[in-house]
Parts: structure tokens; C-alpha cells; sequence
């Protein structure tokens, strides 16, 4: 018999639905929640925790030129 995947649950924190990881989860891994398609970011990983994922740094970037106009 085979192991079965790894599968670890955690709460969206936009919605409250359950959010299932597969694998190892990592910090600072990105997952999008099936429910209200929040992208969140994995925070803690003991116990599994979820945050609102940061915009990438470029999008900051570009927000600061538009300022200037």
C-alpha cells in the first residue's frame, strides 16, 4: 500500500472556510482559496496558519512612479 499525500487544513482568513494544503507546506508558500479565491500566504506552519499574501515588490514599484505624475 502507498502513504497517502500529506494533507494539512487551514482557515481562510477572508472567508473562514477551510483551505486544504497538499505536500509540505512551507512558509511563505502561496495558495489561493477555492472558496472566495483570496490570495493568502502561509504564515506558521505549526499549527498551519494563513495571512493575506504581500503584493510583490515590482507592483510597489510601479504604484510609486504612478505618484509622481
Amino acid at each position: 500500500m502507498e502513504p497517502r499525500p500529506q494533507r494539512t487544513t487551514a482557515e481562510c482568513p477572508d472567508c473562514g472556510e477551510k483551505v486544504t494544503l497538499r505536500g509540505a507546506v512551507a512558509l511563505g508558500q502561496r495558495v489561493t482559496c477555492p472558496h472566495c479565491e483570496a490570495v493568502l500566504e502561509v504564515v506558521e506552519t505549526d499549527p498551519v496558519e494563513l495571512d493575506w499574501a504581500e503584493e510583490d515588490e515590482d507592483l510597489d514599484e510601479d504604484e510609486e512612479e504612478d505618484e509622481d505624475w
